[in-house]
């Protein structure tokens, strides 16, 4: 555009020089663009300070995560979010515990305590979960406080308790993994079940199992999982036998790289395939092991092994 000034109108090429300078002078000068920036930055919201002060002082946040969660919840007085604190407080959470709550639910501090909080407080209580327990429960997994008894709390718990037994052994499963209270992950439990006890493996094993090492079946795509469990039936392990959980759990764990590779460590002391195959039926665990350990116990193993038995020191 300045060029094109130039070329059609010649007569105005001094007062040209004369803005180029001033822009050049203008864009160099760190005082006059600082009054520029200054002039140009949106002005700070006030709700949003009150908002973010408040959760890195009275909350706990750090100032990263109280930014984060300004942008979802604002307060426009501190006297409803006091409340929540101080019920909190009064359950047993420490400053630790509602700083993780309100990271991972923001929309926390804003609840009223006497009609969202305490009804699923309660609840809990009711159904078994010590007040450590839910303190543990809505510091890992604080959506749940949010949500509604009768449409999601409840028929969890009874979803769960279909699947696993009792309502201890929920409390137990939910106790170890708080991911089972998520409906993706819930998705993923039945066909996984149901895999198991496709293959032959009793309902107590597969209960056992649940509240043992609920991550892997919830984390583990039902694909993959049943490709295990078929996997680790071809290879002669009774389903009946509690190793052959044991044995499906290794496998998932592990990558095809990762077990291509502790394969090799154990060929690379002389053992033969069937060798190691006949030591995972026996001992899955032994394929869990970090190379390097591995190493260090291939004696041990390998006279285990040849008496009949693992060994496992």
């Amino acid at each position: 555009m300045m060029l094109r000034l130039v070329c059609k109108k010649p007569f105005q090429v001094s007062s040209v020089k004369t803005n180029l300078c001033f822009v050049f002078f203008f864009h160099g000068n760190p005082f006059l663009k600082s009054i520029t920036h200054s002039s140009e930055s949106t002005p700070t919201d006030p709700k949003s300070s009150l908002t973010v002060s408040y959760l890195t002082a009275s909350c706990g946040l750090s100032p990263e995560s109280a930014l984060k969660a300004s942008k979802l919840v604002t307060l426009k007085t501190p006297k409803n979010a006091d409340l929540v604190l101080d019920f909190l407080r009064s359950h047993g959470f420490d400053q630790t515990h509602i700083a993780k709550a309100i990271t991972g639910q923001p929309r926390l501090i804003t609840l009223r305590p006497e009609r969202n909080l305490k009804p699923k407080v309660d609840f809990l209580t009711r159904y078994g979960f010590s007040d450590s327990q839910i303190i543990k429960l809505v510091s890992r997994e604080p959506t749940i406080i949010t949500r509604s008894i009768d449409k999601h709390i409840a028929p969890t718990l009874e979803f769960l308790r279909g699947l696993i037994g009792t309502q201890s052994d929920v409390i137990a499963a939910v106790d170890h993994s708080t991911l089972l209270l998520r409906p993706f992950y819930q998705e993923r439990l039945v066909p996984n079940i149901s895999a198991l006890r496709e293959h032959g493996v009793p309902v107590s094993q597969v209960s056992k199992f649940i509240i043992k090492y609920p991550n892997m079946f919830c984390m583990t795509a039902s694909t993959r999982f049943r490709e295990v469990v078929a996997v680790v039936h071809g290879m002669g392990i009774h389903p009946s036998q509690y190793i052959f959980i044991e044995a499906v759990r290794a496998m998932v764990c592990l990558s095809k790289s990762n077990w291509d590779g502790k394969f090799e460590v154990y060929k690379s002391f002389g053992w033969s395939e069937d060798e190691i195959l006949s030591l995972f039926r026996g001992f899955p665990l032994c394929m869990m092991f970090s190379e390097k350990k591995i190493k260090e116990r291939d004696g041990i193993l390998h006279q285990g092994f040849g008496m009949g038995e693992v060994l496992l020191i």
